[in-house]
């Protein structure tokens, strides 16, 4: 079933101007945990020369994640934390979304 289609485009160096302003705040609330360690990972391999890779990942798990709370809407309301986005074998892009439904009584 589908409820929606989602789309989104990212400018790269608008990110890259939003991750120098406050670097952590910006991580913690666009990924998750596990996405967290996967970035950290990447800036460390990549060094301090080239940070092309981990902006990259980052703007592609925004992206994602952006399109995903499109298609959903207003079906689900969901939050950057609800969606995790990952690599299986290496090159196929799974998500996984995390839906809470609440009950409404009296609605």
């Amino acid at each position: 079933m589908i409820l929606g289609i989602g789309v989104d485009i990212l400018h790269l160096p608008r990110l890259k101007g939003l991750l120098s302003r406050r670097p952590d705040r910006f991580l913690t609330r666009i990924l998750t945990e596990v996405e967290q360690k996967e970035f950290k990972a990447l800036q460390e391999q990549a060094g301090g020369a080239d940070q092309e890779g981990p902006l990259r990942y980052l703007g592609a798990r925004w992206a994602l994640k952006e399109a995903s709370y499109k298609a959903l809407y207003p079906h689900h309301k969901l939050t950057w934390q609800d969606v995790t986005v990952s690599k299986q074998d290496g090159t196929v892009v799974a998500l996984q979304v995390q839906i809470i439904e609440t009950l409404r009584i009296g609605y």
